[in-house]
């Protein structure tokens, strides 16, 4: 037989043995659920691009790429325009000739990556938020004989290249 005061501790172990089960495991259950509900609420659709293509290289390109972020597409195309108009009068006055210089137009990732996203939360029942990152890989180039000649001081092995760019672009879903 226990001693009276074992007796009633036995009892009020066991409760509060139980007691701190439960709670661990509705802890438990709750942080689990609030984790699911915060993943949910972050989906995003991740959009991935390829672009290639075969040019010959019968000339030297010296590229400038003019960037500009904005609130709004209208306002950076009007900045890099300025942009371009300055590097254009600054290239001038260094001796190029204009019938040297060959201007591109102002392009934008944005546009045929949404659309491919929108599609795929549209199949989703889903919206397309704004973006989320934004990834465009290196530029590769290849010989037609499969040289990789991306390298600074690459050899150059033919004058046709193939040129490989990958761009990928992550996108929220509302």
């Amino acid at each position: 037989m226990l001693p009276r005061e074992d007796r009633h501790t036995l009892p009020a172990a066991l409760v509060l043995a139980l007691g701190l089960a439960v709670g661990l495991a509705g802890g438990g259950w709750l942080v689990g659920h609030g984790l699911a509900r915060f993943k949910s609420e972050t989906r995003t659709v991740t959009v991935k691009g390829l672009v290639e293509r075969e040019v010959k290289s019968d000339r030297a390109v010296w590229t400038l790429g003019l960037r500009r972020a904005s609130d709004t597409l209208a306002d950076a195309h009007q900045r890099i325009a300025a942009d371009r108009d300055a590097v254009l009068a600054f290239l001038g006055k260094q001796g190029f000739a204009g019938a040297e210089i060959d201007r591109q137009p102002t392009r934008t990732l944005e546009r045929n990556a949404r659309a491919i996203a929108e599609q795929f939360a549209a199949d989703s029942g889903s919206k397309v938020g704004d973006i989320r990152s934004a990834n465009q890989g290196s530029i590769q180039i290849y010989g037609t004989d499969g040289n990789d000649e991306s390298a600074p001081f690459a050899p150059t092995s033919t004058p046709v290249k193939k040129i490989r760019v990958v761009s990928t672009l992550e996108f929220a879903l509302k």
